[in-house]
């Protein structure tokens, strides 16, 4: 999977430090996709950088076992009439 990172400024000067910045940070150009080509268009300066991102990992979740000791159980409360003689 790849990250993909916009820059998109109206001055050169700032246009290179962020370049600087995201090369320092493991981004790279891309010049093999045209969105991402730098361009220049009118005073604006954009590119498309790109790095490898982590891969997507699948997350299994096992629940734990509940011990013995820490079970409750729910008593049946049982109750009897009395018989009454009449």
């Amino acid at each position: 999977m790849k990250e993909t990172l916009n820059i998109e400024t109206y001055s050169l000067f700032e246009f290179c430090q962020k370049v600087q910045e995201s090369i320092l940070q493991g981004w790279k150009f891309d010049f093999e996709s045209n969105a991402n080509f730098p361009t220049m268009f009118g005073s604006m300066l954009v590119c498309g950088m790109i790095r490898d991102g982590v891969p997507d990992v699948k997350v299994e979740v096992v629940p734990e076992e509940v011990k013995e000791e820490a079970k409750e159980e729910q008593v049946k409360k049982v109750t009897r009439k009395a018989k009454v003689a009449e």
